[in-house]
């Protein structure tokens, strides 16, 4: 009977301390896209760029929509996940996008590798930031346009929390004092 109770304990630990970790591993993941204005820059627009300027995205996001690596993230109402782009002297959010109540921005990746970044953004009279896959633009109440190409991507995992790991010892621990009460008798 006793070999049956120390079989469940030790079951039941190890199926805690998977869930535990499991739940924590859901793969949140920190990116930063990197985009040079290359083709326009027209001289005196309000963002305060110029041709060889960088703009770049930055967020976190739960990879548990890709497969393999691919699929689309959603920066969207609801999604959790979030964005912001810092466009010379423009700061936007998820927020922001025109359609964000219905699931926009988005990122596509394709193997773990950046395939597009869909964001569109209108402000003020006639400024707008938009991203179309691979490039995006720019123009400004006066008409001025910036554009260019996102150019570099990365991503890191963001690391599991020490409180996992201290709580998943302690269940170990427990179960550790627990065996050795019960061999006592």
């Amino acid at each position: 009977m006793r070999m049956f109770q120390k079989a469940g304990c030790m079951i039941l630990v190890a199926y805690a301390l998977m869930l535990g970790t499991g739940v924590a591993q859901a793969a949140l993941v920190n990116f930063q896209l990197t985009g040079d204005v290359d083709a326009w820059a027209d001289s005196g627009n309000s963002y305060g760029l110029n041709m060889g300027d960088a703009i770049s995205a930055t967020g976190m996001f739960d990879d548990s929509v890709l497969t393999g690596g691919t699929g689309t993230v959603s920066f969207g109402s609801g999604s959790g996940n979030s964005l912001a782009l810092n466009v010379g002297s423009f700061m936007f959010t998820a927020v922001d996008d025109v359609n964000y109540a219905i699931g926009y921005p988005q990122m596509s990746l394709n193997a773990g590798v950046f395939d597009g970044l869909n964001v569109s953004i209108s402000f003020g009279a006639s400024s707008s930031f938009d991203s179309l896959n691979t490039w995006f633009d720019a123009y400004d109440d006066g008409g001025n346009l910036v554009s260019g190409t996102w150019t570099s991507f990365q991503m890191t995992p963001v690391p599991v929390p020490a409180a996992v790991w201290l709580f998943g010892s302690g269940l170990l621990g427990l179960a550790g004092v627990a065996r050795r009460k019960r061999n006592k008798k």
